[in-house]
Formats: C-alpha cells, sequence, structure tokens
C-alpha cells in the first residue's frame, strides 16, 4: 500500500469539500435539489440560439445535516455558490452537470434565487447573481465546481 496515495486521496477530498464542512461548523451551509425539470427559455445572441433552463429547488437540510448527506454521496453535489455578504454555502444536487456548460447549445440556468449564464455570452458581472435566501443580498456569487 502506497502511504502517499492515501495522503493525495485526502488531499483532493480536502480541496473540494473542506471548505463545505468548515462552513457547516459555522452553521453556514445550506443543502438543495432541483426538484423537477423546471421550464425551458429560448433566446438568441448573435444568431446563434440558447436555452435558459429555470430551476425548481427545494431545500433538504442545512449545516450538519447537509454534511452528512454531502458525505453519504458526495458525486451528487454539482455546485456551491457563497453569498459574499454573511458567507453562507448554498450546495446544489442534481442528476446534470449544473454549471458546467459543455453543450454548444446550452446558455443558463436559473432560479428564482440564482442565475449562472454561460461565460462569454454576458459580463462576468451578471454571468453568477445570487439572491441569497439567508440574508437576502443580491450580488454576485463565489462559485466553486464540487
Amino acid at each position: 500500500m502506497n502511504p502517499f496515495r492515501g495522503w493525495w486521496n485526502n488531499f483532493l477530498f480536502n480541496r473540494h469539500y473542506g471548505f463545505l464542512k468548515e462552513q457547516a461548523g459555522y452553521r453556514l451551509l445550506t443543502l438543495w435539489a432541483e426538484e423537477t425539470p423546471g421550464e425551458v427559455k429560448e433566446w438568441r445572441v448573435g444568431g446563434r440560439i440558447y436555452r435558459d433552463e429555470v430551476l425548481r429547488m427545494e431545500l433538504l437540510a442545512e449545516n450538519a445535516q447537509a454534511w452528512e448527506k454531502i458525505l453519504a454521496e458526495p458525486s451528487a453535489a454539482r455546485l456551491a455558490l457563497t453569498c459574499k455578504k454573511c458567507h453562507c454555502a448554498h450546495v446544489f444536487i442534481s442528476n446534470r452537470p449544473l454549471g458546467r456548460f459543455s453543450d454548444k447549445n446550452q446558455g443558463a440556468w436559473s432560479s428564482e434565487w440564482f442565475r449562472l449564464i454561460r461565460p462569454g455570452l454576458a459580463s462576468s458581472a451578471s454571468s453568477r447573481t445570487l439572491n441569497c435566501p439567508r440574508c437576502l443580498k443580491r450580488e454576485k456569487a463565489s462559485l466553486r465546481f464540487l
């Protein structure tokens, strides 16, 4: 057994999820899941048609319970948006890769309180806005892909 491999795996896990564990300790972690597929709007930019998927999100757990659910299935967590005012981390679970705009036709993901626009389609200030459900502040969020 190679001890370096175990250390490396722990390092990678802590690099992705250590921040969320810390936020759970500060009681600043929420876990959200996509309820049902939402409506799809289409819009045109530069002669190309992009899709805007409007998602309906449901609160699954908060703080320590949210951390336990993330530990149970870490691959289900797709995205974390952190409010820059209250530092609350909002983690999203979905069957599809939220925010990983690999499909050329994909344009934006949005819900009633966050919006992610494919980079290059809009200014960087409007590409990832968050209406934080905790402190009700609307601003650009810190974004982490998990």
